[in-house]
């Protein structure tokens, strides 16, 4: 995937992140020898040595993250804070292999090509004031 992909896809995402409602998008993926966890809405990004660890941390700061900005009242601005665009390639690169096996498994029978496996692991967040509610 090329820059030009990713920023033209950058330029049409639309973050719409609310007090009420808010999703929190992670990306979590192995980085040589430790793993990385990003939350792709607030960028927010840990570093382990086990996805346990990194889930958990990244949970948590996003909760923390969350809490502080309705406790303090912030503006809205805060809860759609893109992470840069080498995060949301590995995303994009994701939503293509995921869309990949749909297809693959749509195809006559026969005639499949398995789609190439990326790294990444993604997991979405549901928060309604703050709290998450849906795991």
């Amino acid at each position: 995937m090329t820059n030009y992909v990713i920023i033209e896809y950058m330029d049409k995402i639309i973050l719409n992140n609310t007090f009420r409602k808010t999703t929190a998008r992670v990306l979590l993926y192995k980085d040589k020898k430790e793993y990385v966890g990003v939350c792709l809405d607030f960028d927010i990004v840990v570093r382990g040595k086990t996805t346990r660890k990194v889930w958990s941390c990244i949970k948590e700061l996003v909760e923390i993250y969350l809490e502080n900005a309705v406790k303090n009242k912030l503006p809205v601005d805060v809860l759609n804070r893109p992470a840069p665009k080498q995060y949301w390639g590995k995303y994009l690169k994701f939503l293509e292999y995921e869309k990949a096996k749909i297809e693959s498994k749509n195809k006559t029978p026969g005639v499949s090509r398995k789609p190439s496996s990326p790294s990444v692991t993604v997991f979405n967040q549901q928060y309604q004031n703050g709290r998450a509610f849906a795991f």
